[in-house]
């Protein structure tokens, strides 16, 4: 198995006058999801998109599975018009002074990159200038580094590999030389740690129960709430080919999460409805997964969760209502606590009925609603994250109140007090397993 491919991403006709019609036409085989920037979303893996794009333009599609990912980009020009800031950025160039070299010998990494907020190079290197620079590597073996550069409305990523004379680069399938829990059964609502450490990889994917995807680095660790028992995946890519090693994480204890007779109910988030935005400037990007917290470029994600009521009896009065998001994934370090940067304050929860996900921007970023709570994640990181929402901050039954006027759907947005503690990383807590648990009588 591979990586996508996209055999075709274009746009007609390439220039036009700002606010004329321009036609995007795509073709990808081997993805399980597809995805296109500037505030189109996911889409079929072939199809066309008519768009009026008022400032030249490059849209970016980006393929995925489970075996890795790859994008392309297509650029429309509006006479006249500078780039919109809102595309993502471009890798102009990144390339090695010399290809292949003795080992521990010097190599040039050189790179231009247009319209980044924030650049990285992996083996170590770490936050580069966004624009145009240099550095010096030495390595040992044969090495293929990975530049990443990032704005708010997604990252572009290239490649060069440096050949060690005598070897090949990347030669053979990539090492998993471990992937472990520091336990295999955990008590319903508790956490997990999982660390990993991965060689002759070009990417690293950790596939999650939920069905969400992280890219992590080829060596790391990070702490999960799996609400029910739940099997991880760490899949690594290289040119080569992909291997791929799973784990089952027991849950105990785990609570039921269909309507039962008794009068109780746990629903699941509705994952076609929910996902998150992040606001660069007046610009709202759309994303599938389900994250509060801040991005590499110090950007702001909040969170839009979406629940089914339908499956309630008609009569049923609601006297508990529980957002539980124990079967959360903590990416970096969102914290309460102060660190050399700066904290990410209070989770807040808002209810907030935003209907449909798609088309999301300003509105639902800013808009006032009624607070339901508060929790501090380092208060909660070693204890069940549940929030009682039954009443919100102005008195009423939440749930209660939407089955009066005949809503079928209860929507939460989630946020940080803070919108980005500073520190150039991706701090985030990821919510695609939540579950809202109810209590209710028929009279």
């Amino acid at each position: 198995m591979s990586s996508p491919t996209i055999t075709v991403f274009d746009i007609k006709p390439g220039i036009i006058q700002a606010g004329d019609r321009a036609e995007l036409t795509w073709s990808v085989t081997g993805a399980s999801s597809v995805n296109i920037d500037n505030g189109i979303g996911e889409v079929a893996l072939n199809g066309s998109r008519t768009v009026f794009p008022t400032a030249t333009t490059i849209y970016k599609i980006t393929a995925v599975n489970s075996f890795g990912s790859n994008f392309a980009t297509a650029q429309v020009i509006t006479e006249g018009v500078n780039v919109s800031a809102a595309s993502g950025p471009v890798i102009n160039s990144f390339a090695v002074s010399q290809a292949v070299v003795l080992a521990q010998s010097p190599v040039v990494l050189s790179w231009n990159i247009s319209n980044a907020s924030s650049a990285s190079i992996d083996q170590g290197i770490g936050m580069i200038n966004p624009v145009s620079g240099t550095v010096t590597v030495t390595p040992a073996v044969s090495t293929t580094y990975i530049l990443t550069a990032v704005n708010g409305s997604g990252n572009a990523i290239s490649k060069v590999a440096v050949t060690i004379a005598g070897t090949s680069s990347g030669s053979g399938l990539p090492v998993i030389n471990s992937f472990q829990a520091d336990s295999s059964t955990i008590p319903s609502g508790t956490s997990v740690m999982l660390t990993w450490n991965v060689a002759n990889a070009s990417q690293v994917i950790i596939l999650p129960g939920s069905g969400s995807m992280l890219m992590v680095d080829a060596v790391g660790s990070v702490v999960t709430s799996p609400s029910a028992t739940t099997t991880y995946t760490i899949s690594a890519v290289n040119t080569t080919g992909a291997v791929e090693k799973s784990l089952i994480i027991t849950v105990v204890g785990e609570p039921s999460r269909e309507l039962s007779s008794d009068g109780t109910a746990a629903l699941k988030l509705v994952l076609t409805e929910s996902g998150s935005l992040v606001k660069n400037a007046t610009t709202y990007s759309m994303y599938n997964t389900v994250c509060a917290g801040d991005n590499p470029a110090n950007l702001a994600s909040r969170a839009f969760l979406s629940f089914d009521l339908s499956s309630l009896p008609p009569q049923a009065v609601i006297s508990e209502a529980i957002l539980d998001l124990s079967g959360n994934t903590i990416i970096g370090n969102p914290s309460y606590v102060s660190s050399s940067w700066g904290n990410m304050g209070a989770l807040e929860v808002y209810q907030y009925q935003y209907g449909n996900f798609d088309g999301l921007g300003r509105l639902a970023y800013e808009a006032i609603a009624p607070t339901l709570g508060s929790l501090r994640i380092n208060e909660l990181t070693s204890m069940p994250l549940k929030l009682d929402i039954t009443t919100d901050s102005n008195g009423n039954n939440t749930i209660q109140q939407l089955l009066v006027n005949g809503q079928k759907k209860c929507q939460f947005r989630i946020q940080f007090f803070t919108s980005t503690n500073w520190d150039s990383k991706t701090d985030m807590i990821c919510m695609e397993t939540a579950v809202l648990r109810l209590k209710y009588h028929v009279p």
